[in-house]
C-alpha cells in the first residue's frame, strides 16, 4: 500500500473514531439533561406534611439521613442557605414551596469534569418543584452546594442569573423580604462575555429551559453600569424575552447591577390570613307606643300617607354620633436626601407637589392622600412612577421620612 493510501486510510479511521466518540457523548448529554430536569412525583413516605412552607434535605436517597429542616417565614420572598453541610441526595418539599439547588456555595455554578464537558455546556442549577427521592448528582461539584427556598404559589421574580462564558455562573437575588423591591450589587468580578437570565419564582423555570408559568418580564427592571460609566436597562418596554446576551448591548464588563421588582405586588399574599372580626349586629330599639287617639284627631299632611293606623308600629335604628376629624395634609415641601445619593427639592400646594433633582433636569409631579403619595417623573435619566408612604412625621405635621415602593427612601 502506498504512503498516500495509508494516510487516507488513517484519516478515515480517526474520523470514524471521533464521530463515534461524539455520538457517545451526545447520548450521555441527553441522559444527563433529562435527569437534571425530571421531577419525580411525591412518594408515600412524604405524604401528610405538617407545614406547607417547610423543606427537609437528606444526605441519602429516599428521604433518609436528614441534613436539616428549614421553614420559609411569612412575608419572605425567599430563604437563602449559602452553604450546606452535606451534599443532598433527596428533598422533601412542602406544598407551598419550591427549591433551587446550586452546585457551588453562595449560589454559583462551575463546570466540573473533563475538558470535553467544559467546552460544551454548564448546568447552572437544579429547580425542584416537588419532593424528590433521588436528586440528579452526576455532575455536581465535590464542594458544598447552596440552596434557595421560594414560594411556589406566587409567580414573581427572584433575581437574575449572570453566566460568564460557558463555564461559570452566579445568581444575584432580589431582597429576601417580599416588601423590599430593589437591590444594588457593586462588585461584579466576572470578566464576561455575559448572558443574563431573569429568574422567576412560582413554577417557572430558567430561561434556557421552557418556563411553565413565567411572570411578565416587564415586572422586573435591571440596570447595568459598565466601568466606563455607561448604563444599559433591560428588558425593553413590552419585552417578551427573559434571556439577554449582553455583548449585543455593548456590555463587555460590569461594575454594578441594580435589580428592581416593579410589581404587581400584594404584600398580603406573602402573609398569613388575618382573622377579621365580624361587624356588630345592628341593635334596633322599639319606639314607644303612640297614645290611642280618635282617627279624626290625627292630622294628615297633604300629599302624604297617614301612617301608624291599622299598620305595624314604627321601628327606629339606634345610632352613635361623633365629630368628624379634619385630617391635615402633611408638609413634604423642602429639601430631601435619598438612599440613592440624589438630592430632591419639593414644592407643595395643598395635596399636590412637584420635585426637581439637584444636578439634573428631572421633574416629578405627584399628589398626596393622607400619608400616601403617588408621583411620576421624567428627565435625562429616563421616566417612571412610584407609590410612597410617609413613615415619619414631626409634631408640627412636617414629613421627615418617605419610603417608596421602588426601594428608595427620602430623609430630611
Amino acid at each position: 500500500m502506498s504512503l498516500e493510501l495509508k494516510e487516507v486510510h488513517g484519516m478515515k479511521k480517526r474520523s470514524r473514531l471521533c464521530f463515534r466518540a461524539f455520538l457517545v457523548f451526545l447520548a450521555m448529554f441527553c441522559c444527563a439533561f433529562a435527569e437534571a430536569q425530571a421531577q419525580p412525583e411525591r412518594t408515600i413516605t412524604v405524604q401528610g406534611e405538617a407545614d406547607p412552607y417547610t423543606v427537609t434535605l437528606y444526605s441519602a436517597e429516599n428521604y433518609t439521613n436528614p441534613i436539616g429542616t428549614w421553614k420559609l417565614a411569612p412575608g419572605m420572598r425567599m430563604l437563602k442557605i449559602p452553604q450546606l453541610d452535606k451534599i443532598p441526595h433527596s428533598i422533601s418539599l412542602g406544598s407551598k414551596v419550591g427549591a433551587i439547588l446550586f452546585p457551588n456555595a453562595n449560589f454559583a455554578s462551575t463546570l466540573q469534569g473533563g475538558i470535553t464537558i467544559k467546552t460544551l455546556y454548564l448546568i447552572p442549577y437544579w429547580r425542584l418543584k416537588n419532593s424528590t427521592p433521588s436528586i440528579f448528582m452526576k455532575y455536581i461539584t465535590p464542594y458544598r452546594p447552596s440552596l434557595i427556598i421560594h414560594r411556589k404559589d406566587i409567580d414573581d421574580f427572584l433575581g437574575v442569573y449572570l453566566q460568564e462564558g460557558n463555564h461559570f455562573g452566579q445568581f444575584y437575588p432580589l431582597p429576601d423580604r417580599a416588601s423590599e423591591a430593589s437591590i444594588i450589587y457593586n462588585k461584579i468580578t466576572a470578566a464576561g462575555p455575559f448572558t443574563l437570565s431573569l429568574e422567576p419564582g412560582g413554577l417557572g423555570s430558567m430561561s434556557l429551559y421552557p418556563s411553565l408559568t413565567p411572570p411578565n418580564p416587564n415586572n422586573i427592571a435591571v440596570t447595568i453600569t459598565t466601568p466606563e460609566g455607561a448604563t444599559v436597562k433591560i428588558p425593553e418596554s413590552n419585552s417578551a424575552f427573559t434571556e439577554f446576551v449582553l455583548a449585543k448591548y455593548g456590555v463587555q464588563q460590569i461594575s454594578s447591577l441594580m435589580i428592581q421588582y416593579k410589581g404587581p405586588f400584594k404584600e398580603q399574599d406573602y402573609l398569613p390570613v388575618q382573622a377579621v372580626r365580624a361587624p356588630p349586629v345592628p341593635v334596633y330599639v322599639r319606639a314607644p307606643a303612640a297614645p290611642d287617639l280618635p282617627k279624626s284627631s290625627i292630622p294628615v299632611i297633604p300629599g302624604s300617607q297617614s301612617a301608624g293606623i291599622g299598620g305595624t308600629e314604627p321601628v327606629a335604628q339606634a345610632s352613635t354620633s361623633g365629630q368628624l376629624k379634619v385630617m391635615k395634609v402633611p408638609d413634604v415641601s423642602g429639601q430631601w436626601g435619598s438612599s440613592i445619593g440624589l438630592v430632591y427639592e419639593i414644592a407643595q400646594t395643598d395635596d399636590r407637589f412637584e420635585w426637581t433633582v439637584k444636578g439634573s433636569n428631572e421633574l416629578g409631579k405627584g399628589t398626596l392622600k393622607g400619608t400616601e403619595l403617588s408621583v411620576s417623573w421624567s428627565g435625562q435619566q429616563g421616566s417612571g412612577s412610584a407609590q410612597g408612604k410617609i413613615t415619619k412625621i414631626d409634631g408640627s405635621g412636617k414629613a421627615m421620612q418617605i419610603d417608596w415602593n421602588n426601594g428608595v427612601r427620602f430623609n430630611r
